[in-house]
């Protein structure tokens, strides 16, 4: 039986996870290996058995290794810590672990996300990004609200030519699902507003919906995700984050979005 000292040790190479990489993909002998990671025969050999040792590769008749279960399990659950030590600079200050456990075991579904954190970010420009992210969707547009973001969109004064497009949006197609925090207060926002929120949910693809805790920020469309922010050490939305456009990035957010879609509650009385 193998340790869990032991197994880190191993895979803490990166020659080794280089080995289990290329088997993963097909069998290959140690010569093989020693000219596609361009190391000697000897230092192939000795990684090779010290991955045989610990079960993650084996020996075949034919004399070349292939990956086993075991290694393809091991490798499986570093896909996680390799995103989140590639982004450390954002993890170190930024919280992701208020997210379901079954979402950040696969957050190296997001290895195609472009990092935003890298330049400095407000709530203004995240504002631009929501009417754009609206503007240019065309099946779908979901939203997780935070508190800060509220300010500025459901308490602040009507903004006539936004609503019209919103709802020629809607009226055409568009499924619209927005999530806000619980705490909102419904005294704040403007009774024009309120009438206008009030007649887009007659319409059965647009909905805003309340969340007891809202532990990430998320716009997004059938195109694109245009932010993604987890919560700083203040345990507040920057909106320093991620975008992205990729196949994985889209399905992993998409997925996140639905699960607190199912936990939300009503946002008006008679839904």
């Amino acid at each position: 039986m193998v340790n869990l000292d032991d197994m880190i040790f191993e895979v803490s190479s990166e020659v080794r996870l280089n080995i289990l990489g290329m088997l993963k993909s097909s069998p290959e002998t140690v010569t093989g290996i020693s000219k596609e990671l361009d190391i000697s025969m000897t230092e192939a050999s000795r990684h090779v058995n010290r991955l045989a040792q610990v079960g993650l590769i084996q020996k075949q008749s034919e004399g070349d290794y292939l990956i086993t279960i075991l290694g393809k399990t091991v490798l499986a659950q570093l896909g996680p810590l390799e995103f989140i030590t590639r982004h450390t600079e954002y993890f170190a200050s930024h919280d992701a672990t208020g997210i379901p456990s079954q979402f950040l075991n696969r957050v190296h579904e997001l290895y195609g996300a472009t990092p935003t954190y890298t330049s400095r970010a407000n709530i203004m420009k995240t504002v631009e990004k929501l009417g754009k992210s609206i503007a240019e969707a065309r099946e779908h547009y979901e939203c997780i609200f935070d508190e800060s973001a509220m300010e500025l969109v459901l308490y602040a004064d009507p903004d006539p030519e936004r609503e019209d497009r919103v709802k020629s949006k809607v009226s055409m197609g568009l499924r619209c699902r927005i999530l806000l925090p619980d705490t909102v207060d419904y005294d704040r926002i403007h009774p024009e507003a309120m009438k206008e929120f009030t007649a887009l949910h007659r319409y059965e693809n647009f909905e805003f919906r309340l969340l007891e805790e809202v532990p990430v920020f998320l716009q997004m469309n059938e195109k694109q995700v245009s932010l993604l922010a987890f919560p700083d050490k203040n345990k507040s939305i920057d909106y320093l984050g991620f975008e992205a456009t990729d196949e994985h990035s889209m399905k992993w957010c998409q997925s996140l979005f639905d699960y607190y879609w199912e936990l939300s509650k009503p946002f008006l009385s008679n839904q």
